[in-house]
């Protein structure tokens, strides 16, 4: 009987590295995942094969790194079972785990060229899921999340707004999958707080006047409404103190009666 941990206790090991702050820890999951993998080539013993928790937790370890150049290195690792699924391995399949995760280290750095990145990651899963090649590569509220947390966290929270549209435009037409979330109008609010003017400034209000809105038509019930209104875009207490820091960084004549 062999004793030795299968690929579950492998992943269980490689989740302890993905979920730690300790630094090298990406490095320390690439390097048991590479591990693993050359055991399995060597002895070809089934329950040592790597599997897509084991790559998409590497990827997620990546994903949180601080390290230069991590978000290049977690798109590669997805690239690696983009071409292992093309050959054949379909226990390697990259889902919309494995590309929300690379889309979230992109909007978690701020290395030159990110937010294009994020991009180009979203548009291929969104390609992948449409053309058929990979249906568990739809997009989902994660998604829309990672890319629009990318451009807000840059700077452009025009663009980032942009995406929120073509967010709401997909959920009217009956997606559900990418509902919309407190979370989704705050990224946005808070991308917007960064930029220190009052034109963002207004803009940021005008986000949250449209989640109250949205919040207050769920609440009455109305069976006319849109959609979209709904409880899951009820404000919290991080929205509203992103529009209160929004004008207090705007210095604008009467920010302060504003954020009151």
């Amino acid at each position: 009987y062999d004793e030795r941990p299968d690929v579950v206790s492998y992943n269980s090991v490689l989740n302890s590295w993905a979920r730690t702050k300790q630094r090298g820890a990406a490095y320390r999951a690439e390097s048991l995942l590479k591990h693993l993998k050359e055991t399995y080539e060597s002895e070809r013993i089934s329950y040592l094969k790597p599997n897509s928790i084991s790559y998409n937790t590497v990827i997620t370890a990546w994903a949180k790194a601080p390290d230069l150049g991590s978000a290049k290195r977690a798109q590669e690792i997805l690239e690696m079972m983009e071409k292992l699924y093309e050959e054949g391995d379909e226990g390697v399949k990259p889902d919309v785990i494995t590309y929300n995760a690379v889309i979230d280290a992109y909007s978690r750095s701020r290395e030159k060229g990110s937010t294009m990145a994020a991009e180009a990651i979203f548009r291929r899963m969104k390609h992948q899921y449409e053309s058929g090649k990979n249906l568990d590569a739809k997009p989902n509220i994660r998604s829309w999340n990672a890319l629009l947390n990318a451009h807000a966290n840059s700077g452009n929270a025009e663009r980032a707004e942009e995406i929120l549209r073509r967010l709401l435009h997909n959920y009217s037409n009956d997606n559900e999958s990418v509902k919309p979330t407190t979370y989704t109008f705050g990224a946005v609010i808070n991308g917007y707080a960064r930029l220190g003017t009052i034109d963002a400034a207004q803009k940021a209000e005008g986000l949250l006047l449209e989640m109250e809105y949205l919040w207050k038509e769920h609440q009455q019930n109305d069976a006319g409404s849109s959609k979209i209104h709904s409880n899951s875009v009820k404000p919290n207490k991080i929205v509203y103190s992103s529009v209160v820091t929004a004008y207090a960084k705007s210095r604008h004549r009467g920010a302060a009666e504003k954020a009151e």
